[in-house]
């Protein structure tokens, strides 16, 4: 049994509400609407799941790949709640840091009153020491209760985006501290290889979700900034090309 679409369309309208309330104390809410999910037959986990993660993926799209200049690092992770961490911050943005992390420790809260946090965390840290194909270690480890039902297949798939998403934010702080060192380094007139070749290895981690950020040009761009302070040798040769292979 499914969600009749008028109420799908009335939660959807809806979800910008989601961020006036602290995504902890939903906890008992989202436990009762999957109590009735199953009591009636209707699949709302997925459901639910999908509607916020869609929500995640429309919000992270917006996100630069340098954080803004007033911004201090570190900053609180995703996961956890946020602060405003300067007074001269862009109010658009703050509010989309607020949502970002509302959204992630919401579907974290989804996953909790579903149960299968500790299982589906324990099958994606097996996977990541292991170096197996997600989706292949899905389909052979038919063992796990979790992995029987296409909508269990669902939301262990989404945990493995989340924690990608949480691991792309993590390296976007890490080359913004990485470009804000090399710009330190430069007014100081200070020898700049070693943090020039640091900016490069986070740009590489970075190059890796550029199409879903849309963050090739501005990659690109840096990457040209950042070699006309390299020597031009093989090893500058090959970072050119990495970037620019296409």
């Amino acid at each position: 049994m499914f969600l009749p679409e008028s109420i799908k369309s009335e939660v959807v309208k809806n979800t910008e509400e989601l961020f006036d309330f602290d995504p902890e104390l939903l906890y008992p809410e989202v436990v009762d609407l999957f109590t009735v999910g199953v009591m009636t037959g209707s699949d709302l986990s997925s459901w639910v799941i999908d509607l916020l993660m869609n929500k995640l993926k429309t919000k992270l799209g917006k996100l630069d790949l340098l954080l803004n200049d007033d911004v201090h690092i570190p900053t609180p992770p995703m996961h956890l709640p946020q602060l405003n961490m300067g007074e001269d911050e862009d109010e658009n943005l703050v509010l989309i840091r607020h949502q970002l992390s509302s959204l992630i420790r919401l579907l974290f809260v989804t996953f909790h009153s579903m149960g299968i946090t500790h299982l589906a965390a324990s099958w994606y840290v097996k996977l990541l020491r292991s170096g197996e194909s997600p989706m292949s270690s899905l389909s052979e480890d038919k063992s796990e209760n979790l992995f029987s039902s296409e909508e269990g297949r669902m939301v262990v798939a989404s945990l493995r985006e989340i924690c990608g998403m949480l691991w792309s934010l993590h390296v976007r702080e890490k080359l913004t501290e990485a470009t804000r060192a090399y710009q330190r380094a430069r007014e100081n007139e200070e020898v700049l290889e070693a943090v020039v070749h640091d900016c490069y290895a986070w740009l590489s981690r970075a190059k890796v979700f550029a199409k879903f950020y849309n963050w090739d040009e501005e990659i690109q761009d840096l990457v040209l900034c950042l070699a006309s302070e390299l020597p031009v040798d093989e090893d500058l040769i090959h970072i050119i090309a990495e970037h620019f292979h296409d």
